[in-house]
């Protein structure tokens, strides 16, 4: 396949999950045995390979490499999407990424030295008062759909930065965005689709712990 078809035809991404990738691996492989018109090729310890048929018949090659990050301990997932026919990608690759990581248990939990089971003292109230319903000040936190998939219990992160300021958490838009990538990396709250580091913007985002 020539660079230039796999540019118009496919999809990469990296997801991050704070546990063993052992278990991350188990995860997945049940995962896609379960999805609809998913089947699991071939399973090594670093390397799932796996075929996405659409209800047309076309076929998306989806790989998936695992390793490990030295720095946190952390499972990396390198997700990538070809496909089979080479047509161009319309969104179908990267809803693929979405089912897939929407198909994963909620069981798969964090496993970091920096992940509580609890939220840390410093955050409670604010996180607690963000998961308050919208009608007594807290974030809007609902289904939404984005290209026909549907994103179950999520925020837009825009409105998170605003609310963060509105409520004098912090004074700048620029504060509240870092204020919330800190509750991402301890594991409070997680982009919808992937490990994508919060920013300000319609993006969707939701709360883990």
């Amino acid at each position: 396949m020539s660079a230039l078809k796999e540019l118009v035809s496919g999809h990469h991404t990296v997801w991050r999950f704070f546990m063993p990738l052992k278990e991350v691996h188990a995860a997945l492989c049940v995962a896609i045995e379960q999805l609809p018109r998913w089947s699991l090729g071939a399973v090594e310890e670093n390397k799932i390979l796996c075929i996405r048929t659409t209800n047309s018949g076309f076929i998306d090659d989806v790989t998936l490499l695992l390793s490990t990050e030295r720095s946190s301990g952390a499972t990396l997932i390198d997700f990538s999407a070809i496909n089979r026919k080479g047509i161009y990608d319309f969104g179908q690759c990267k809803r693929n990424a979405a089912e897939l990581y929407g198909a994963l248990p909620m069981r798969v939990k964090p496993f970091s030295p920096d992940v509580k089971a609890e939220v840390p003292p410093e955050f409670a109230d604010v996180v607690r008062d963000l998961r308050k319903p919208e009608a007594v000040g807290g974030l809007e936190i609902r289904d939404r759909y984005h290209f026909f998939t549907r994103y179950r219990e999520c925020f837009v992160a825009s409105d998170m930065v605003s609310w963060l300021v509105s409520y004098q958490v912090v004074k700048t838009r620029e504060e509240a965005v870092i204020y919330a990538q800190r509750l991402q990396q301890l594991g409070i709250l997680e982009h919808v689709v992937d490990s994508k580091p919060f920013e300000d913007g319609v993006f969707y985002y939701r709360f883990q712990l």
